[in-house]
C-alpha cells in the first residue's frame, strides 16, 4: 500500500502511542491543525516536519515518502517481530492505558535502573 503524507504522519504518531491532542501539544500546535495534516488537507512547513520526525522517531524522508519503510533513525534499532507484537498489544489497550504505558517507558528511559 502506498501511503500519502497524512497517512504516514498518523501511523508514525500512533506507533509512538500518542493521541492526536497530546502530539499536537508537544508540537506546539492545535489538534485541529495536526488533524488537517493527517487528513492531507494542509501541509506543514519544513520546521514542523522536522519537529514531527523527531517526536515520532522517524526520518523526515519517511514522512515525505522518500523512504518507503518505517525506520527509527539515529542508530536506534528495533527488533521487528517483537516490535510488531508490542504494537498489537498496545493497540488492544484503551487510550488511557496506552498513556500509562508511555509514561512508564519514559520513566524507565530516564531512570538509572
Amino acid at each position: 500500500m502506498n501511503m500519502n503524507f497524512g497517512e504516514r504522519l498518523r501511523v508514525a504518531r500512533e506507533r509512538q502511542g500518542l493521541l492526536q491532542k497530546d502530539a499536537a501539544t508537544l508540537l506546539g500546535m492545535t489538534s485541529s491543525q495536526l488533524s488537517r495534516y493527517e487528513k492531507n488537507v494542509n501541509q506543514p512547513v519544513p520546521e514542523q516536519i522536522r519537529a514531527m520526525s523527531t517526536l515520532y522517531k522517524v526520518s523526515s524522508d519517511y514522512l515525505l515518502g522518500v523512504e518507503r519503510s518505517y525506520r527509527v533513525p539515529h542508530g536506534v534499532s528495533m527488533i521487528a517481530e517483537e516490535g510488531d507484537q508490542y504494537l498489537a498489544d498496545l493497540s488492544a489497550l484503551t487510550p488511557e492505558k496506552r498513556k500509562l504505558v508511555r509514561q512508564m517507558i519514559m520513566y524507565l528511559l530516564q531512570s538509572e535502573i
